[in-house]
């Protein structure tokens, strides 16, 4: 058993443990980084949507409390605050209750992750933003592009583009190959 699948069981029992993994994950009573990691995926697993039509002040603490792990220095942490952000607003539109989760709020905060200094981060940030590229994410995975140095990231944006919107990959591919000398010149 990990400790990802107590997390889970744990958001299962209701507002109790959903107080319990909001406590673990602030780090209260020193909790460990592989416990917080478990508190953020059994946070994760819980219906937003569903628990934002009924208590949108519990929905809003879970978003908040992910959304303040993700600006922590350990990079696990991070990575599974990502993660998390990324299994809550999956599938989620505009018209989402919880207005943190919308494709408009989040594409620019997973896109303030490009710059991190953990290319794990970068990746993972590149992935959350090619998720909602139906909502303006293309041109944000071509700026990442552009403007990375890791060129294990470059490849990695270069598929995630290519399964965004494979008639304009060869256009992104020619415009980073040096042009050709000319003879004539």
């Amino acid at each position: 058993v990990s400790r990802n699948e107590v997390g889970c069981t744990i958001a299962a029992l209701g507002e109790k443990g959903e107080r319990k993994l909001l406590d673990i994950l602030a780090g209260y009573c020193s909790h460990t980084i592989q416990e917080r990691i478990g508190a953020m995926a059994g946070l994760a697993s819980i219906d937003i949507t569903k628990l934002a039509k009924s208590s949108n002040n519990r929905a809003d603490a879970i978003v908040q409390s992910i959304f303040v792990a993700s600006q922590e220095t350990s990079p696990l942490i991070r990575t599974a605050a990502l993660g998390a952000l990324r299994t809550l607003s999956a599938g989620k539109t505009d018209d989402c209750v919880n207005v943190y989760l919308r494709p408009t709020t989040l594409l620019p905060f997973f896109y303030s992750f490009m710059k991190d200094r953990d290319v794990t981060i970068r990746y993972l940030a590149a992935i959350c933003i090619a998720e909602t590229a139906d909502d303006g994410g293309e041109l944000l995975l071509v700026e990442a592009l552009l403007r990375d140095t890791s060129p294990l990231i470059r490849t990695g944006i270069l598929l995630l583009y290519y399964c965004c919107n494979p008639n304009q990959i060869a256009n992104i591919i020619l415009s980073r190959c040096p042009r050709p000398r000319s003879p004539w010149n």
